[in-house]
């Protein structure tokens, strides 16, 4: 019942009520009459209204959304329709007077097998000024073909406006009968002549009972008729959609809503008749007290849709529902198809399972709206329980999974799974909560769970979970989301039964259009950026406890339609990818030279090598020889804009094209091993580049860009081996190759490996491979900074002056970094311990210190975030978390993220990414904000 209910009511409400309704928001309370007892008993919705003219002039003048709706089609094909009628009634003063605060309908109902209409009922007060009526029509039709027969001794009236319409209107018994289908003004003359009506207690007992608590001060009534809600439905949804709907019908009655139009609002409250003798669905929650909706604490603040359900015990709620389905005819089918699950898997599902939950319980589909690639858009589903004794009940879950495990005889390796102090479990029972609580649940058939505070949330992968709690650990809930909380304030905080739809999420992933007919797609796929301003929509059902007459018992009916232009959804969270192996190092951002935007490669444990685009898909996978040293460098060998992959490990120099396929003679074999990660530089800014780097036998080697040893390199070889990749820097028009060998011996040659000069100077030694070159405006302003194993930092200039600074002692190396953490454009020194980050500017002074319960392997790592403004990011291995460090020293908004690698970031189209590895062989792309 639950999905179905949320998907087409919502088309109900939007498109019967406000797009399809020519005048749903019109003005109208009034005492029963006669024009009343005309509408035909299929009606699916029926508008009343006090005043025709009024109402549709503060329609338009009132509320943002109907005007700003002008620019879709179909909107400003009813408007000119609801126009043509309105010019009827208003362009004579004697003509307007028939109508002037006279009580009239509109109703809904379904045409012929594929068609619906809307029929227009208004009790006239003078029927003598009919004949001025028909001189308006005369007039203001005089370019249109004018019809006019006889049908059950009443004259119908019909102007044709184009080809495809026409209007029929006719009048009988004092009222005036208008609509668009001529089919719909016969079967309302026939109603009008049967005697029969809406109102007589004993043919109609549920309209009469409703209608009399419609509130005495509304000035909008709507009421809707959920028998014929289903036959309504069906012209609007897919054809295959159309068994999903029929159980509308079961839900309830009739409701009853008082309508209140708000600028950027529109508010439906009343009743709701569910009675017990007919079986209705609803009627179920009269043993239950509205629960407090704590769900959305949790829930992923990208959620699309979630249909909630608080009772005050779910056990009784379950005795009830079975009640429903016997009445309904429902429950022996329903009983054998559970029985033959609980023989098929050794379980008794209803004693195992129903005794665990709580007050709430919710289906929930999240959408990915934030990818570049419209095929990733996804909907996820998910099945959340609130346990009424966490602890014990998910331990109860576990011993049912390894239960029905050791039944099937099944050692599935996924079974049990630990991610982010979150345990996975999978219950190997396909669709169980479709078997056990209705076909509503049918959305998640493979029943993998964990527990987030007191609820189970079942998805049908392990991987959608680790979407979920992600979104938590992050506090990106629909708790903490603005736009959720302003909508919130419009809603009972107390509920039974919660329809929630985020018309944005629910349009860009196409959840909306997978139910509508083609014709709809059509009209929303061409006005998509108009309807998408409508934020969200929530529908309540909850036991009332205000009185009513005839002792009927109902429930308090609250739908809430908001209208936000200045909406913007957040960004998706983050995407992951699951590579070969295991990841270790930090991945590459590298350019599309043919769309122009980042795309990522990275090297996992095993030698894969992968590009990887921003939505997490894998462009292409292959294996190379060995680990990549240093940093991964692009090309454009051809001068002709396109950009190749250049690279080294130990034993070879490697150049990919945009596909993963070697370029010429790469890869090409080294003559030893590899010390140092090859830099590439193009000194003259024309592509002919030159690739150095530094191997075992203690020789720097140089290489043309097509791998060919350069000719006239004069340079020998070092004292030592050289770890750290060499540097650039060019003063006075002469190029400097700078580059510090194991023992700290700095050496400084031109182009062709001749010394520019020698330095006295050194370092102790080359502490973690790491040097910073302190560029200045010239020579002697330049200096190299690197640290010791004590955390002594020592600055030498290239014009051969040592100077050290020493803030602590340390028991291990710091890691060291020399960069402007609090962004007063002065650069300070950054001293990462196992457990401590200290931050000291240029005087000495100590401006940050974290401590941390972690075990810290890389370096910090400075990053451009949210334009210019540097960050500075710490990666703990232990707790497999991401810190990021705002200049003030606070923790950045939403952090920490999770990740065990360094990370990279990647900043286009006003969006940043964060880029990390993590356990499980996976990447994570994360959009921060």
């Amino acid at each position: 019942m639950g999905k179905s209910f949320l998907i087409f009511l919502f088309i109900a409400i939007v498109l019967g009520g406000g797009f399809a309704g020519y005048l749903f928001y019109s003005k109208l309370k009034t005492t029963p009459n006669k024009a009343i007892n005309a509408i035909p008993s299929n009606a699916a919705l029926i508008i009343e209204s006090q005043d025709f003219q009024n109402a549709w002039t503060k329609l338009n003048e009132t509320t943002l959304f109907w005007r700003n709706l002008d620019s879709v089609d179909f909107i400003k094909t009813l408007n000119n329709n609801t126009n043509f009628l309105d010019s009827l009634f208003s362009s004579e003063s004697k003509v307007a007077m028939l109508v002037k605060k006279s009580p009239a309908y509109i109703s809904a109902h379904p045409v012929g097998a594929n068609d619906y209409s809307f029929l227009f009922l208004i009790s006239l007060k003078n029927i003598r000024q009919i004949s001025e009526f028909q001189k308006v029509v005369a007039k203001t039709s005089s370019r249109s073909k004018i019809n006019t027969r006889v049908y059950d001794n009443v004259s119908i009236t019909e102007i044709i406006l184009s080809k495809v319409e026409r209007f029929s209107y006719a009048f009988s018994k004092g009222i005036f009968i208008g609509s668009f289908s001529s089919m719909l003004v016969e079967d309302a003359i026939r109603q009008l002549n049967s005697g029969s009506s809406l109102m007589l207690m004993e043919k109609n007992p549920g309209f009469s009972k409703v209608h009399s608590t419609a509130g005495e001060k509304s000035s909008v009534n709507l009421y809707v008729n959920f028998d014929h809600f289903p036959d309504y439905l069906s012209k609007f949804v897919r054809q295959k959609k159309h068994l999903n709907i029929m159980p509308l019908s079961f839900l309830a009655n009739w409701s009853a809503l008082d309508i209140t139009l708000r600028p950027k609002a529109l508010i439906l409250n009343g009743l709701t008749l569910a009675s017990d003798s007919s079986g209705k669905f609803l009627n179920i929650l009269f043993e239950h007290q509205p629960q407090e909706i704590s769900m959305t604490d949790i829930l992923p603040d990208n959620t699309a849709t979630f249909i909630y359900l608080g009772v005050e015990n779910f056990s009784t709620y379950y005795k009830t529902y079975l009640d429903y389905l016997d009445q309904n005819n429902l429950l022996y089918d329903y009983h054998k198809n559970l029985n033959s699950v609980n023989k098929l898997n050794g379980v008794n599902l209803e004693k195992e399972l129903i005794s665990l939950i709580g007050e709430e319980i919710a289906l929930v589909t999240t959408g990915n709206i934030s990818s570049p690639d419209p095929n990733t858009n996804s909907l996820t589903d998910y099945f959340v329980l609130r346990l009424r004794d966490p602890d014990d009940g998910f331990r109860q879950i576990m011993g049912l999974a390894r239960k029905v495990r050791g039944h099937l005889g099944t050692t599935s390796a996924d079974s049990l799974e630990k991610y982010r102090n979150h345990i996975i479990g999978f219950l190997d029972i396909g669709s169980v909560f479709n078997t056990l609580l209705g076909s509503c649940y049918n959305a998640i058939s493979k029943n993998y769970f964990t527990l987030i505070d007191d609820y189970v949330v079942f998805a049908n992968s392990a991987s959608d979970l680790k979407s979920f709690i992600g979104s938590n650990l992050a506090e990106r809930t629909l708790q903490r989301d603005i736009h959720y909380q302003t909508f919130a304030e419009n809603i009972s905080s107390k509920t039974n039964c919660f329809v929630y739809c985020n018309i944005p999420i629910s349009l860009k992933t196409g959840w909306l259009q997978s139910s509508f007919n083609e014709e709809l797609v059509k009209i929303l796929k061409s006005n998509q950026k108009a309807l998408q301003e409508f934020e969200a929509l929530g529908i309540q059902f909850k036991v009332s406890s205000m009185p009513v007459r005839n002792k009927d018992k109902m429930l308090y009916t609250n739908i809430f339609l908001s209208y936000n232009p200045d909406y913007k959804e957040k960004t998706q969270l983050f995407k992951h990818t699951r590579l070969i192996a295991p990841i270790n190092r930090k991945p590459w951002i590298v350019q599309n030279h043919y769309t122009k935007n980042h795309e990522i490669f990275i090297q996992d444990e095993s030698n894969n090598v992968y590009l990887v685009d921003k939505s997490g898909n894998i462009l292409w996978q292959r294996t190379i020889n060995g680990q990549i040293i240093g940093e991964v460098h692009q090309i454009d060998i051809y001068k002709n804009n396109k950009l190749q992959l250049l690279f080294n490990t130990k034993s070879h120099l490697y150049l990919l094209d945009r596909k993963g396929r070697d370029v010429e003679s790469y890869p090409v074999k080294l003559a030893a091993e590899a010390t140092n990660g090859m830099v590439v530089f193009d000194y003259d800014k024309n592509k002919n580049y030159r690739i150095l780097l530094a191997c075992q036998d203690m020789k720097l080697y140089n290489f043309d860009k097509f791998g060919k040893k350069v000719q006239g390199w004069e340079f020998k070889s070092t004292n030592d081996l050289v770890y750290a990749p060499i540097s650039h820097m060019s003063f006075a028009e002469k190029d400097y190759l700078v580059f510090v060998d194991a023992k700290g011996k700095i050496y400084a040659v031109d182009r062709r490996g001749n010394f520019r000069f020698e330095l006295k100077s050194q370092f102790p030694y080359l502490y973690n491979d790491h040097y910073i070159v302190n560029k200045g405006n010239s020579l002697k302003n330049t200096e190299l900074i690197a640290t010791d194993s004590s955390g002594t930092i020592y600055m030498i200039s290239l014009n051969d002056k040592i100077d050290s600074l020493n803030f602590d002692k340390y028991s291990r190396p710091p890691f060291f970094d020399y960069a402007d953490f609090d962004g007063d454009g002065v650069k300070d020194y950054l001293l990462m311990g196992q457990e401590e980050l200290l931050v000291y500017n240029k005087e000495k002074t100590l401006i940050f210190n974290r401590s941390f319960d972690n075990n810290i392997i890389f370096p910090t790592i400075s990053c451009s975030i949210d334009g210019n403004i540097v960050k500075t990011g710490v990666v703990s291995d232990r707790t497999e978390e991401i810190f990021i460090f705002n200049q003030d020293g606070t923790l950045a908004d939403g952090f920490p993220l999770y990740g065990n690698t360094p990370y990279s970031i990647i900043q286009e189209n006003g969006q940043t990414n964060l880029i990390v590895g993590a356990p499980n062989k996976t990447l994570y792309i994360y959009t921060i904000e």
